[in-house]
């Protein structure tokens, strides 16, 4: 298996694939992850339609031509693409569940702050759960596709992601976490009168991956997204 991706599924028009390590989507110091994508699909050229934080885990989608990726990139324009993530802290947050509206400004080092203006506002729906040892597990429902959403959201809400390199206030917790927990869970769309529906467990880190912590996860993932959240897709 490759180290850094899975295929879950792939048809003439587009591939979803899992993104399987902390890896940047665009290339860096060497390939990214969507170059070394693009080399498993060899003469068969792939458009990206969205992205994933260096960070995060999970399911994107890639589209094969020209054509699929303009109505794909509009049906995630148009929030027509639901999107749903999970995340885990170890700081409990000010409320359990909710919605986290806010404009995004860019600070510093790369961060983002979630603003108290709405203009142009970055909207996340999530319910918390807490788990054994002192844990929260986070269901994230994404209305919108901001730089740094979520993990500028769950930290306003005092709940940054466990292990987050930028946004977690003990920079001394990536000598302990085995990873950044979060991961894009997925993703549920129709797609030229299809319906769609693809979920991916993460397969990495301890949490997601203990018999303990890893049943109660997926236990809260049994109902989810359809049981968990009240706001259209499209709104």
């Amino acid at each position: 298996m490759n180290a850094f991706f899975r295929i879950i599924f792939q048809n003439p028009d587009f591939a979803v694939v899992s993104k399987l390590t902390e890896k940047s989507f665009h290339s860096e110091s060497g390939p990214g992850f969507f170059s070394l994508l693009q080399n498993e699909f060899g003469a068969e050229k792939i458009y990206p339609v969205h992205r994933l934080d260096k960070i995060t885990t999970g399911l994107i989608i890639t589209a094969k031509n020209p054509e699929t990726a303009a109505e794909l990139g509009k049906m995630f324009e148009n929030h027509e693409i639901g999107k749903y993530y999970i995340a885990v802290s170890d700081i409990p947050p000010v409320k359990s569940s909710g919605v986290i509206r806010g404009d995004m400004k860019k600070v510093r080092r790369g961060m983002w702050k979630l603003m108290k203006t709405a203009e142009n506002p970055a909207v996340t729906e999530f319910t918390g759960h807490e788990i054994k040892n002192g844990l929260f597990v986070f269901l994230i429902k994404l209305h919108t596709g901001r730089t740094h959403q979520i993990r500028a959201g769950l930290k306003s809400i005092g709940s940054p992601v466990l292990g987050d390199p930028m946004y977690y206030p003990k920079p001394k917790i990536r000598q302990t976490a085995d990873r950044a927990y979060l991961h894009s869970y997925c993703l549920k769309f129709t797609f030229r009168d299809q319906n769609y529906i693809f979920t991916d467990y993460p397969q990495s880190g301890k949490i997601f991956t203990d018999e303990e912590t890893g049943s109660q996860i997926k236990k809260l993932l049994e109902g989810f997204p359809a049981d968990y959240f009240l706001m259209p897709e499209s709104y």
